[in-house]
């Protein structure tokens, strides 16, 4: 979070800590290069500004890094990268066709895995 120091500041920062967001304060001093520095170490995945310090988010938004892979196709060169590397190694019997990435699996309540909502899902149809 990028903001001026007013009465809102430590509202803002209650409000993110009970959301359980992680944030890093950074001075308005430093310059561009070294506030994202700070940013990218801190593993922040975003940056809020407030209206008063959009000059600070726009120095700091020109040493953002730049060409971030798409996740769905990372994953499909990861895939085929994946499969390569079985079929070196595995009888042709035991490599999966394909592969497929899921961002969370089916659970039940008690956490147990929903298996059968798994092989409905990737069975073929009869």
């Amino acid at each position: 979070m990028i903001m001026e120091n007013n009465e809102h500041v430590h509202a803002v920062m209650w409000a993110a800590r009970r959301s359980r967001l992680h944030y890093a304060l950074v001075n308005t001093h430093l310059t561009a290069a070294e506030a994202a520095y700070i940013v990218d170490n801190s593993g922040a995945k975003a940056a809020v500004g407030s209206r008063a310090m959009r000059p600070v988010c726009e120095r700091l938004a020109e040493h953002r890094p730049d060409g971030l892979p798409d996740p769905g196709e990372a994953a499909g060169e990861f895939a085929v990268e994946l499969l390569g590397w079985l079929r070196d190694r595995l009888a042709h019997y035991k490599c999966p066709r394909s592969l497929s990435f899921e961002a969370q699996l089916p659970r039940t309540d008690t956490g147990k895995l929903y298996k059968q909502q798994l092989v409905a899902k990737y069975s073929p149809t009869v």
